[in-house]
């Protein structure tokens, strides 16, 4: 009984754990799922250009544009926060 209870809690914690990491994108994976940098220029109506958001992979999406970015790609601010985080970690190293 206790093995089944244990193996069923451990079994919980991975499902948790894996739709966690389903949705962990990185900065390219957040902008090519909001339709790539054309189109994020295009929804920004003339606010960002498409060689600023190349630029977004090294330095992150700037706090200004999640809400440009967000409905587009389908993103939570945690995801962006994170994901901001990764981009400029990397770029650091």
């Amino acid at each position: 009984m206790e093995i089944f209870s244990v193996w069923k809690s451990f079994r919980l914690h991975l499902e948790l754990n894996s739709t966690i990491f389903q949705f962990m994108r990185s900065i390219s994976e957040i902008i090519k799922a909001a339709g790539g940098a054309v189109k994020i220029a295009e929804a920004s109506n003339g606010t960002v250009t498409a060689e600023a958001v190349y630029k977004w992979t090294k330095i992150g999406i700037p706090d200004r544009h999640w809400a440009l970015v967000m409905p587009l790609a389908g993103a939570s601010p945690e995801e962006m926060f994170k994901a901001n985080l990764l981009a400029r970690e990397a770029s650091a190293a």
